[in-house]
């Protein structure tokens, strides 16, 4: 039998490697703001480097300064891999988390560790978290250092020394990513009124260690541009401004999307309790489903960053807009199912993880929806449904062999071949000297740190005369050079320099 260790230590030494053998990946997905900033203390925390990155991101510049910070002390690193290698490191604090879970809450049933080993397992293998810790951003770091300030103060509620320590990696975390500011509703959760009533002073400490990094940063913020977390551009950009139609459509995509990730762990459960029902209450099921089928195919609207990437094209948009309302509906009687149980078994403590789950994702429905804010609550969530995962262990492993793998080899596949071809297409422009006469057009997320800052305006790049679009695979006019990629499975990309005028 596998030692207690060796078991999470194999799970991230696993992730780790693949992750740190595509550290020479090209950029995408607007990467290249948060390491452009890299001379930012070199050069004298010289405030145009922010504006510059205020003005292409909605995200917390303190991304940025940590990499210039670990630029300054690893100087024969590439920015970009600084911000890469803070990515993976992830997968380490997921880990440490895990075994604060298991020393909390399993330590004297040693058999029930493996089901903490395979929370790590499923948590590191999401899609997700998988793909987006590939990329020099700050969202799974961020998570991960929340949700093990999460887990030290799951473990040691009661000790002032954990709970300072927590508070300040939280703080951190928070200043990363504001929204990981939920994992402090959640911690607070986990200490009770009696120890807030004896150690109020404690508790006083324990709010400013928590406040005094963002405190500091926020405030910097605000004194030099006018704003706390965002721009007034990207407030305006971000905000649902309109209808509540638009705030519930937000609601039911964050509800599917967490519901398709979470499917690993929820999917053998699923079929169980449908195996298990009497005839009267399957054929209710399966009508509700189709009446809820056919809403969410007339009524729910797609978002940009919302959506299955390179899987869209292959996918009718109404039936798939069926299969998400379908989705969000059951997790919504999952979770009611569960946090139910959990209150007629007075079990408090995960009825109120619950409720901070839902008060998160009526949270963050408020603003243009993306996947990539599911990265925050996924481990919380994960780990309320931990009796699933131990329910159901054979066929969640089964399921995530088979589905889940395949997909994450397909995602970093597509990450590798558009960066690559990303990679083509600038080395030819830079060899015929076309940097400054052309628009970056279809790569301009992935390598517009290559380009000048004045070409970047909209207005600029449309009144060029030359852009980067995507190749379509056929016969095109004006193309001055195409560059591909190899295939891969069934992927290959294609880009055609071209002449618009």
């Amino acid at each position: 039998m596998i030692s207690e260790n060796k078991l999470i230590y194999g799970i991230l030494s696993f992730a780790i490697f693949f992750h740190f053998i595509a550290i020479n990946f090209y950029p995408v997905n607007f990467e290249f703001i948060f390491f452009e900033a890299s001379n930012f203390i070199k050069e004298g925390f010289k405030k145009e480097i922010a504006e510059q990155f205020f003005k292409g991101q909605a995200n917390s510049f303190f991304f940025s300064f940590v990499i210039s910070f670990f630029s300054l002390i690893f100087p024969f690193f590439e920015p970009i891999h600084i911000g890469k290698i803070i990515s993976l490191s992830s997968f380490i604090f997921i880990g440490y988390a895990g075994f604060n879970l298991y020393e909390k809450k399993v330590r004297n049933n040693k058999s029930d560790f493996y089901y903490i080993g395979f929370f790590i397992f499923f948590l590191t293998l999401n899609p997700l978290i998988w793909v987006f810790s590939y990329r020099a951003t700050p969202d799974v770091i961020s998570m991960a250092l929340g949700f093990y300030a999460f887990s030290i103060i799951y473990r040691y509620p009661k000790n002032n020394k954990y709970l300072y320590i927590a508070a300040l990696i939280l703080g951190f975390a928070t200043t990363l990513k504001i929204i990981v500011g939920i994992y402090l509703i959640a911690g607070m959760m986990l200490v009770n009124f009696i120890y807030i009533k004896k150690n109020f002073l404690s508790c006083i400490i324990i709010g400013i260690l928590y406040s005094i990094i963002p405190l500091i940063y926020f405030s910097i913020t605000y004194y030099n541009f006018n704003f706390f977390l965002f721009s007034a551009y990207y407030k305006n950009v971000l905000s649902v401004h309109t209808a509540p139609s638009d705030y519930f459509n937000n609601l039911i995509l964050y509800l599917s999307f967490l519901f398709i990730f979470s499917s690993p762990i929820l999917i053998g459960n699923i079929i169980f309790n449908f195996k298990n029902y009497f005839i009267k209450r399957k054929l209710l099921n399966m009508l509700m489903y189709l009446i809820v089928y056919y809403t969410g195919s007339t009524n729910l609207v797609s978002s940009v960053e919302m959506n299955f990437g390179f899987f869209s094209q292959y996918l009718n948009s109404n039936i798939l807009s069926g299969i998400l309302y379908c989705s969000a509906y059951t997790l919504v009687l999952l979770i009611y199912q569960e946090a139910r149980r959990s209150y007629l078994l007075k079990n408090f403590l995960k009825f109120k993880l619950f409720l901070v789950v839902i008060v998160y994702l009526l949270i963050i429905s408020s603003s243009l929806a993306s996947q990539r804010y599911l990265i925050v609550i996924l481990p919380l969530f994960y780990f309320l449904f931990m009796t699933v995962i131990k329910n159901n262990l054979k066929f969640n492993i089964f399921f995530m062999l088979i589905i889940c793998i395949p997909i994450n080899i397909l995602l970093v596949t597509n990450h590798y071949l558009t960066g690559s071809v990303s990679k083509k297409m600038i080395e030819y422009v830079k060899e015929n000297d076309l940097l400054d006469k052309v628009c970056a057009g279809a790569i301009g997320a992935h390598a517009h740190h290559e380009f000048s800052k004045e070409s970047r305006d909209t207005v600029t790049c449309s009144q060029m005369n030359i852009h980067i679009q995507n190749g379509t695979g056929e016969n095109e006019t004006g193309i001055i050079h195409a560059v591909s990629s190899k295939k891969i499975f069934f992927l290959k990309k294609e880009l055609h320099l071209k002449a618009t005028r």
